[in-house]
């Protein structure tokens, strides 16, 4: 895609785009960032000012605002210049930028980086993934999430003919610019091959829509089995450490 072509889409597609549209109850409508919060949790952090955290792709940056209300040192990054202006409403620090132009950010120096629903969006999936490398200090983390190429609905769909979910043929109206696709054998293939060491592979839920139609239990039970039945599940969140070792 052309670059003002490609910037024009996606100030078009994605500058309204919110990154967490109910920041009190999350796992509602974004799971793949509730589980990802909940790893980050799960780090037991103590020195949390001190504690860097970048997010590839912020949209809006609602996602790391919250993560600077729970105390952690926050950073962002959009393709989408509309996107960036509303997330420096928010006196969050963030820039505008395409990833497969490099991440603008010096060697080692976050500790956490999150990239969530970005790498399906690129050409040059590799040089993204040494990006995110080079910019994580050793011993950080990366997580990251896409949808499932394999995942049981589409299974199902390619079955009976239909094309699958989050793959695309096209960009145009309507489309949301995926030209990537995975599973998590190939993800994880193409992340260790990137220097990254994968910790453990989920996904956000199995067989369960996040809708407010849904009872609460019934989603809590979902998105657990999500951690057993991976292979299956709609999207891919892996957990990895950079280590030099």
């Amino acid at each position: 895609m052309a670059g003002d072509t490609k910037n024009n889409f996606n100030n078009e597609r994605y500058g309204d785009h919110k990154a967490l549209t109910s920041p009190d109850n999350f796992y509602k409508d974004k799971v793949y960032l509730y589980k990802i919060y909940q790893y980050i949790r799960g780090l037991n952090i103590n020195n949390k000012p001190e504690t860097k955290i970048l997010e590839v792709g912020c949209s809006d940056g609602s996602f790391i605002n919250f993560l600077k209300k729970d105390g952690f040192s926050v950073y962002g990054m959009d393709i989408s210049k509309k996107a960036v202006e509303k997330a420096s409403c928010l006196n969050l620090n963030v820039i505008q930028g395409d990833a497969e132009q490099g991440i603008k950010f010096p060697d080692n120096f976050f500790n956490i980086v999150i990239a969530s629903e970005v790498i399906e969006h690129l050409y040059d999936t590799d040089y993204f993934l040494q990006e995110l490398y080079r910019v994580t200090k050793d011993r950080g983390y990366l997580f990251l999430s896409t949808p499932n190429l394999v995942s049981i609905k589409n299974r199902l769909r390619i079955l009976f003919g239909l094309y699958p979910n989050y793959s695309e043929y096209r960009v145009g109206p309507g489309m949301a610019g995926h030209i990537r696709s995975y599973t998590p054998r190939t993800l994880k293939k193409q992340l260790t091959l990137n220097g990254w060491q994968v910790l453990q592979i989920t996904s956000p839920n199995f067989l369960c829509p996040m809708t407010k139609n849904v009872p609460v239990l019934i989603k809590k039970i979902a998105i657990k089995l999500g951690d057993i039945f991976f292979n299956i599940g709609s999207h891919i969140i892996i957990k990895a450490e950079k280590n030099n070792e």
